[in-house]
């Protein structure tokens, strides 16, 4: 279950807001809030993906190009919307360059009842998101405990594969230590063989770049996947490999850093089974 910009607006403070602008980007993924108080274009150094941030643009009030300029940043960033509270204090009217710019970039615009404290707008969103995360740490608990006791039963690894995929949308392949697909959903054969062999010839360098990073993004076929490989200290099992999507990339990544450490409980107790 994700929280989205759509969604924020029937919680607390936002109830009786509206989206001015940027319609297009209603269903952003809202991972976090934050107050906005700094006013310049270095905020990308801080901005965090899918975070909703919360200003009264009071500094620059009577600034169009540097309200353009922090929207801008807060876009490029991977900040999922911006809300304008004390609209009625400070900017008296939204400039059309602004409402052009967020709708040009599909980026929400939400201009909150000027009553509506910072606070009555930031704490129902917040409890939402730790009840959202709490849920989903129960799911991928409860997933867990199923798959190990699918284990246990000596179930098919293919079985097992099909239920963990099951928790993804996009295109999902599973990879032994020798990068044979032991497991795939909504990948073609030809996709297969072309993730086989690319996987072959640059086993080296893909795993040095998984060493720093836990995980790497490679053109394969034309098409951009993210590669991130199921392990353990001193033991390396093979690779999840998925479809990348730029705009759910975090959500991806969080997804498939689970699904790597339940498919390295199943190769552990696998190998335990057997001894």
């Amino acid at each position: 279950m994700n929280l989205t910009v759509r969604d924020i607006l029937s919680l607390g403070g936002l109830r009786d807001a509206s989206i001015v602008a940027g319609n297009g980007g209603v269903n952003n993924i809202v991972d976090s809030i934050s107050v906005l108080e700094v006013a310049d274009s270095n905020i990308s150094k801080w901005v965090l993906k899918n975070e909703l941030y919360i200003t009264s643009f009071y500094a620059i009030h009577t600034n169009i190009e540097k309200q353009k300029e922090v929207i801008r940043a807060l876009h490029k960033s991977g900040g999922c919307g911006l809300v304008l509270c004390h609209i009625d204090m400070w900017i008296k009217d939204i400039d059309k360059e602004i409402i052009e710019l967020c709708n040009t970039i599909d980026f929400p615009l939400i201009v909150a009842n000027s009553e509506v404290s910072y606070v009555e707008i930031l704490n129902p969103i917040i409890e939402k998101l730790m009840k959202i995360n709490i849920d989903n740490f129960q799911l991928l608990l409860s997933t867990q405990n199923k798959l190990i006791e699918q284990v246990a039963n000596k179930e098919e690894l293919e079985d097992i594969f099909n239920n963990i995929s099951s928790m993804f949308e996009q295109e999902i392949l599973f990879l032994d230590l020798d990068n044979n697909c032991i497991f795939s959903k909504n990948a073609d054969k030809n996709t297969i063989k072309t993730v086989e062999d690319y996987l072959r010839l640059n086993f080296n360098t893909i795993n040095s770049e998984c060493d720093k990073f836990n995980y790497c993004i490679k053109n394969i076929g034309q098409k951009k996947k993210v590669l991130y490989p199921i392990k353990t200290i001193g033991k390396f099992y093979g690779f999840v490999v998925v479809g990348y999507e730029e705009e759910r990339f975090e959500h991806t990544l969080r997804k498939i850093e689970n699904i790597a450490k339940i498919c390295t409980l199943i190769y552990t107790k696998k190998v335990e089974s057997k001894n």
